[in-house]
């Protein structure tokens, strides 16, 4: 599943309209609907604070990191996002390892990149 169509079908079960979440996380009705869209030129950051605003459960890495390409001052947002999952956060705790080979498979799809490179 897309991160787009995650993103409308949790906003949809959740009862709110694309203006409501836009005001939940700062941004117009308008920016919603292009997120829905395509969200491949949202930021990373925007991207977290929807994700969080939805709840949205983030256990499938690739379904967050599929369409985005991560740099590495992004790092430590995309770790936020993960923990801030309370399942998630469980799972990396008392299976570090299981956790662990899930990232590196997306870093190794291509999915993550954290060099140094711009």
């Amino acid at each position: 599943m897309s991160i787009e169509s995650e993103i409308r079908k949790k906003r949809l079960r959740l009862g709110w309209t694309q203006v409501h979440l836009g005001e939940v996380v700062g941004v117009r009705q308008a920016t919603i609907s292009r997120i829905e869209s395509n969200a491949k030129k949202t930021s990373w950051g925007l991207l977290q604070k929807i994700l969080i605003a939805l709840n949205v459960d983030i256990n499938d890495v690739n379904t967050i990191t599929n369409n985005f390409i991560l740099k590495e001052s992004d790092f430590d947002l995309f770790l936020k996002l993960l923990l801030a999952n309370s399942e998630l956060k469980t799972n990396i705790l008392y299976n570090p390892i299981h956790c662990a080979r899930v990232i590196i498979d997306a870093y190794n799809k291509g999915y993550l990149n954290f060099s140094n490179k711009r």
